[in-house]
């Protein structure tokens, strides 16, 4: 049930107290809602908090969110952009300790990738929407060096509109993954497998080590792709993390989605309450480290469904499944009509489909792009277009079109499913 996430309660209570009395733009969001530390007593207390949201971090950046003691001059602090998904990129520094604990602790759920990302030095890969690094990697004239990070990650190149990357750049990948001879890939799977078809073209396979995939929901169309081209026996997971937390749930060996209870106090609200297991609802995070930027009750704009299930791999963080952004949800008449997870179980992992994207432009109309590959048949993808008209009812206009581009979004990641309808529904406000 929901109070298996309370037992790191009393902490929060103090990061609250933290924040009350050191980050100026708390103080103030207490103070308006007339509540002070002393009145959070229980976890039902704590509802009673107005939630933040990513606008108030931009809004108060930087002077009014920083906790007293921390300045941006401050050579403890690591710089941590968004990249821009939703809208302006939002900037969050903390203490790069903070960060890495929250990694490890996250990581715990996979001892292998544990093992291998605590050894130093550890060659690492990092492929991924450009705006997500600090470095230049867009540039086709930068060098190896130029993109090599303090910590042996190098970062390969990559174009904002992943389709267009130019082959001089594909080539040259495959030249920097040879020499580095990575321990450890940092991904976002549809860049990867995209690098992957290139790769495969020109029959090379990169060396084998631990896969993470974040920055976007992994689907299983691009699962199915990496895992063919560096071989069933790799270690694969699927990482949570956001750009003002880091990581925050990770996929352990058997498959399994555990959300990490030990750096966060986590709530899951459904209909201003708190979810039962099975249900839909919005993920609720307050920190607990008194670091730098502390974040409270933050409203991540993220929905899961939680599990009171015990995992096969033993671990006791919970099991969790995300649905995905509920601005990225379909809606017809103001109610949820398909997840981008649901989705992605409609699609599946196709040998035929080398990407895919849902639009849904209006109420009733939906446009599923999809690039085939030479295994594709005609009328392949009619079990889909059957089993989505199903579930988007009555009156939906769903064009179904074969392309051999998709375009990804300004911020240079690719989403497999967005919604102006979603978008409209989640600027009004519209909650679980």
């Amino acid at each position: 049930m929901i109070d298996d996430f309370g037992d790191n309660f009393e902490a929060a209570r103090k990061e609250i107290t933290y924040a009350y009395e050191n980050v100026r733009f708390f103080r103030k969001h207490m103070d308006e809602a007339k509540l002070s530390p002393e009145d959070i007593r229980t976890p039902g207390d704590f509802g009673r908090i107005p939630p933040t949201e990513k606008k108030h971090y931009r809004k108060n950046f930087p002077l009014d969110v920083l906790a007293k003691g921390y300045t941006l001059k401050d050579d403890r602090l690591t710089r941590f952009p968004s990249a821009g998904t939703t809208g302006e990129r939002l900037m969050t520094v903390e203490l790069g300790l903070v960060y890495m604990k929250r990694a490890i602790e996250t990581m715990s759920v996979y001892p292998l990738i544990h093992t291998i990302f605590n050894r130093q030095p550890l060659n690492q890969v990092r492929y991924a929407p450009p705006n997500c690094s600090d470095v230049e990697c867009a540039n086709p004239y930068s060098t190896m060096q130029d993109r090599l990070l303090r910590d042996g990650t190098l970062v390969l190149a990559v174009y904002h509109d992943l389709l267009t990357t130019p082959e001089v750049i594909l080539k040259q990948n495959i030249e920097e993954v040879e020499k580095h001879q990575p321990q450890m890939y940092f991904i976002d799977s549809t860049h990867l497998a995209f690098l992957m078809r290139y790769m495969r073209k020109h029959g090379y396979t990169p060396p084998n080590g631990p896969l993470l995939s974040s920055y976007t929901p992994c689907t299983d169309v691009s699962r199915r792709q990496i895992l063919e081209n560096f071989g069933r026996d790799v270690h694969f997971s699927e990482v949570v993390a956001m750009s003002e937390m880091g990581y925050m749930a990770m996929e352990c060996p058997v498959g399994g989605l555990h959300i990490n209870t030990k750096s966060y106090h986590l709530e899951f609200i459904c209909n201003g309450r708190p979810a039962e297991p099975g249900e839909m609802a919005e993920l609720y995070i307050t920190t607990l480290d008194n670091g730098c930027i502390p974040h409270l009750r933050y409203r991540t704009g993220d929905v899961y469904r939680f599990f009171d299930s015990q995992c096969l791999c033993g671990h006791n963080f919970p099991l969790i499944r995300i649905e995905g952004r509920l601005r990225n949800f379909l809606f017809r008449n103001g109610e949820i009509v398909l997840t981008p997870k649901e989705l992605d179980g409609i699609v599946g992992a196709p040998r035929w489909m080398d990407m895919y994207k849902m639009k849904q432009t209006d109420e009733n109309d939906f446009l599923f792009n999809f690039i085939p590959n030479e295994k594709y048949e005609e009328n392949n993808e009619k079990y889909i277009r059957d089993e989505l008209l199903l579930k988007l009812g009555p009156g939906a206009d769903l064009v179904m079109e074969k392309v051999d581009y998709i375009p990804t979004e300004r911020s240079g990641k690719f989403l497999a499913c967005v919604s102006s309808e979603g978008e409209k529904m989640y600027s009004k406000g519209f909650c679980l």
